[in-house]
């Protein structure tokens, strides 16, 4: 799963919170962003996939 395509479906379920500015356009904040990969590295998800876990392990490292 691409990075991109996956952090739309977080924000399109409600699992991190983003700024719509119309169209396409979207704004996550950096500390929203941080505390989302915060929670979802401690926490267990059974209902993650292997893809949102590789997406989450791929924007982690393109962060740092």
């Amino acid at each position: 799963m691409r990075p991109q395509l996956a952090l739309k479906n977080w924000i399109d379920r409600g699992e991190l919170q983003a700024i719509r500015l119309g169209g396409r356009r979207v704004r996550v904040r950096r500390a929203d962003l941080d505390a989302f990969i915060e929670s979802s590295s401690t926490a267990t998800n059974d209902s993650a996939t292997t893809d949102d876990t590789q997406a989450r392990a791929q924007l982690e490292a393109a962060l740092k």
